[in-house]
């Protein structure tokens, strides 16, 4: 049997057809975005970020050419050595122009590297030092634009003292369409590079993540279950069971979830010893109970009160009279008529959620030292890892776009009346 555009399925064929065609298209800017973030350098420089401030000139120079700020990148092209009396020079680049500097700040010599090559640049500093001051040149590299020298030495300064030598690099900066779009590119080929540590990114994520997901699903799935069932529980049996849950839940909610994390672990780790406080070992069972408790504790009065408030609406449809008025029990209301019309938005929940839950919990594993994928971003954040942080933004919003995607699919397929709505939008 062949679909055409008066078949009945050919509509919802084609709205499928339009939503991938439409994720595919927002994973494709999503990557764009990422490269734009972390490459373009709207948060400074992340060559620097990654090093850090008191980083030198190899370290940002190598970091630069990693992260493929630098096409090509050579870290020593010409070697300084200072003779004479005792005294410290500054060497930096400054607007284009190699600038020497005594340690109290005075500019003692500015030089234009423009229409020189590496092995000329530093000729007229050497007659006026009166031989003094000595270099070699890389004899591979001597012919070399001096430029790249200055774009070697940004951002960082070299220090030159007495009887001292010091290595300047040269390098040559990528055009800005290559440090955007090879990024781009290599994300949607799932080549995120590697970590700090020197460790692919994908591997980490594929050993950390199952980890993650031991914690987060059986907890996220055990939240929403007691939820729903006590908000159905509140709803049937109203009067003092509801108020009772409702002033429990504004308690729950007053609590962060650190001082929760905090509590539970010493009651029921420190204290009772029922579980262990702290890592991560075979067998998992006993070290993800307690996270998992905690998290149910964190996550259920909200999704009570969410769940309580929507099954509220449901209740005053007109749908439920209708029910009520055929003499079906308010149990039977419940479970025929409100808890089907609760389908759709619990698919809507269940799988917007997952991506998160794919990500872990930062605060979880960093307090109980689970070594999941929260715990991964976490360091990132801290170490200024740009490959781990992109990795993880690409894969949260690619796993967002297509939950959705199927999400609608499933609506659809729960409540037909969803798409005729659609259509009718």
């Amino acid at each position: 049997m062949s679909l055409s555009p008066s078949t009945p399925g050919w509509s919802l064929l084609q709205s499928a057809f339009y939503k991938l065609c439409f994720a595919a298209s927002l994973a494709l800017g999503v990557s764009l975005f990422l490269s734009l973030l972390f490459d373009s350098g709207l948060f400074g420089d992340p060559a620097v970020m990654q090093v850090g401030r008191k980083g030198g000139a190899a370290e940002i120079g190598a970091a630069r050419a990693r992260l493929g700020i630098f096409s090509e990148y050579h870290p020593a092209a010409i070697t300084l050595r200072l003779e004479g009396a005792p005294r410290r020079l500054l060497l930096s680049a400054v607007n284009g122009k190699l600038v020497i500097s005594n340690t109290s700040g005075q500019e003692l010599r500015r030089i234009d590297p423009e229409d020189r090559n590496i092995e000329q640049v530093f000729a007229t500093w050497v007659v006026a030092e009166k031989g003094l001051l000595k270099f070699e040149v890389d004899s591979e590299l001597a012919s070399l634009p001096a430029l790249g020298l200055c774009e070697a030495l940004s951002g960082s300064t070299l220090s030159l003292d007495n009887g001292g030598e010091v290595a300047l690099g040269w390098a040559q900066r990528a055009p800005l369409s290559s440090r955007i779009f090879t990024p781009c590119l290599q994300l949607l080929r799932f080549d995120f590079g590697n970590t700090l540590k020197g460790r692919p990114v994908l591997d980490e994520m594929i050993v950390r993540a199952p980890r993650s997901l031991t914690i987060a699903l059986p907890a996220f799935l055990l939240t929403l279950f007691i939820a729903l069932s006590l908000a159905l529980w509140c709803l049937a049996a109203g009067g003092m069971l509801n108020r009772t849950i409702n002033i429990l839940s504004a308690l729950g909610m007053s609590l962060s979830s650190v001082v929760w994390i905090m509590l539970l672990q010493k009651w029921l780790a420190a204290d009772l010893a029922w579980f262990p406080v702290y890592g991560w070992q075979s067998p998992v069972l006993s070290y993800a109970i307690l996270p998992i408790i905690v998290w149910v504790c964190v996550g259920l009065w909200p999704e009570w009160r969410f769940w309580r408030e929507r099954a509220g609406e449901l209740k005053n449809r007109e749908f439920m009279f209708a029910a009520r008025a055929r003499g079906l029990s308010q149990a039977q209301c419940l479970r025929r008529h409100l808890l089907i019309n609760l389908a759709p938005t619990v698919v809507v929940q269940v799988l917007g959620a997952l991506p998160f839950l794919a990500l872990g919990s930062l605060l979880l594993e960093r307090f109980f030292g689970i070594p999941g994928l929260g715990a991964l971003t976490a360091d990132a954040v801290r170490d200024g890892d740009v490959a781990v942080l992109r990795a993880s933004a690409f894969c949260l919003a690619l796993l967002f776009l297509m939950l959705q995607f199927l999400c609608d699919l499933m609506v659809v397929a729960i409540d037909p009346r969803a798409h005729s709505r659609e259509v009718r939008g």
